[in-house]
């Protein structure tokens, strides 16, 4: 392991900068360690780091010394480069504690504090121990969507880091912005209760609306196990009352109704009661894991997936069969004020994505999606390595940006010696949309890749909620 650098003053628990040491040299999106500051002496227990970002600096050349003076009349600055020192700023991840759980640090490091360049066998051996089943208490639901830049070693994914933010409650009465996790065709998807709901009226309407193919995790307060449960229906309903939330210790949180009922432990057993009666002490139900899908994910449903959207007007369906206007038209599945326009749609054999939760799996097999003026991309992507891959990229590497109803951008962040990645995103984009626009910019510590299209943009923030700008 070699030393590269120090940590400056100024950094905490989650963000530090440090000076890179002459000679050495640091990239963008690498990782690197430190010591947890609360080691005994002689012991190493590495943080992992990862840079985003690098600095020169040089004192001659601020604003208000004498190097922009010189330069503007054409003169070198009496020191030049032997005053410049480079700083890098990196986010910190985590590490592995005495009793094997991944942990994010508890405090800051200290200045001066050295920072080290694993060499690959360390980095390996961290991410193996990392990912190993073998950690203590691990209980994750993880799903491996790529690999680790350089590294023969899988990068997964955890759900469960996610269902533990929610509390069992027992009815549907909770307000619109509660956090939902369902499964549809084997896929996991997390959005608003609200957003969720609101898909399957066409209107402003009240009431219920049977519901078919959609599974949630559900408690069974006899057996207390989780497993997934179809939905039978939704509900619809305005209040206008008091809304109770609920807060426990451990940072979960919900919104519901008074008379909403709620899971908790008392005497030993579990019981529901209504929310309005909840008292400080009580002890609420909270999964620790939620199960594994019904199948593995062979392939993904772009339509499911951006119907979750609520950025996707002007998204339309692209090469729709005829057989599924008819089939509109028999069964009366237009939705209201849509009727004037079903000729001009079925004449250029396109339809509006609202339409999307209508249609029968194999109509679906045929059918393009594209934004208005963009490239049209299949409805149904197979799950690949390939795939697995662009997306473990984008977990690592990649966000997304978007201007509504301007601009929609997939954007990478690759180090300079990240050239393989680079053809290897660009590969994989080129296979699902031959024509779509992408970029690549370099500057003088990095690479960055930009993917021009709504569609791809919408479907990784999507699918990666957690990388959205």
């Amino acid at each position: 392991m070699k030393q590269i650098g120090y940590v400056l003053s100024g950094c905490d628990q989650s963000r530090i900068s440090f000076v890179v040491m002459e000679d050495s040299k640091v990239y963008v999106n690498n990782y690197y360690f430190i010591n947890h500051p609360s080691s005994l002496s002689g012991e190493f227990n590495p943080v992992l780091l990862r840079v985003y970002k690098i600095t020169p600096y040089n004192p001659e050349m601020t604003i208000g010394s004498f190097g922009p003076i010189a330069g503007k009349k054409g003169e070198k600055a009496y020191y030049g480069k032997k005053l410049e020192y480079l700083v890098a700023w990196a986010e910190v991840l985590g590490y592995i504690s005495w009793d094997g759980k991944w942990r994010r640090l508890e405090c800051s490091p200290n200045t001066w504090d050295l920072v080290y360049e694993p060499t690959y066998e360390e980095l390996e051996g961290f991410f193996i121990k990392l990912s190993s089943k073998s950690l203590s208490d691990r209980a994750d639901f993880s799903i491996a969507i790529g690999r680790h830049r350089g590294l023969n070693i899988p990068f997964h994914l955890d759900l469960n880091a996610i269902a533990k933010g929610h509390i069992f409650v027992a009815g549907m009465s909770v307000d619109y912005a509660e956090p939902l996790i369902y499964m549809v065709n084997g896929i996991i998807h997390i959005e608003k209760i609200g957003e969720f709901v609101d898909r399957f009226f066409a209107d402003d309407s009240e009431g219920s609306i049977p519901v078919e193919g959609v599974y949630i995790p559900s408690f069974n307060p006899e057996t207390y196990e989780v497993g997934w449960r179809p939905v039978a229906e939704v509900i619809r309903h305005r209040y206008a009352g008091v809304l109770v939330r609920i807060f426990t210790e451990t940072g979960r949180s919900i919104t519901v109704t008074p008379g909403h009922s709620v899971f908790v432990l008392r005497d030993g057993e579990v019981s529901t009661i209504p929310a309005s009666e909840i008292r400080v002490g009580d002890y609420l139900v909270a999964p620790s894991e939620i199960p594994m899908g019904s199948r593995p994910v062979t392939e993904i449903d772009i339509l499911e997936v951006l119907g979750n959207s609520s950025d996707n007007r002007s998204i339309y369906l692209h090469n729709v069969p005829e057989s599924v206007y008819e089939r509109f038209d028999e069964d009366n599945l237009w939705f209201k004020g849509d009727r004037g326009l079903r000729l001009r749609w079925r004449r250029k054999k396109i339809l509006p994505i609202r339409y999307a939760r209508l249609l029968m799996f194999e109509e679906k097999t045929s059918i393009k999606i594209a934004a208005r003026r963009g490239i049209e991309i299949p409805a149904i992507i197979k799950v690949d390595e390939e795939f697995a891959r662009l997306m473990g990229y984008y977990v690592a590497k990649g966000n997304t940006r978007a201007n509504k109803g301007r601009s929609y951008n997939v954007v990478f962040n690759l180090g300079l010696n990240d050239l393989d990645i680079i053809e290897d995103i660009r590969r994989i984009i080129s296979r699902l949309t031959v024509s779509t626009k992408v970029s690549v910019i370099k500057n003088s510590s990095s690479y960055r890749i930009i993917i021009y299209d709504k569609v791809l943009t919408l479907l990784f923030r999507n699918l990666a909620p957690g990388n959205a700008r």
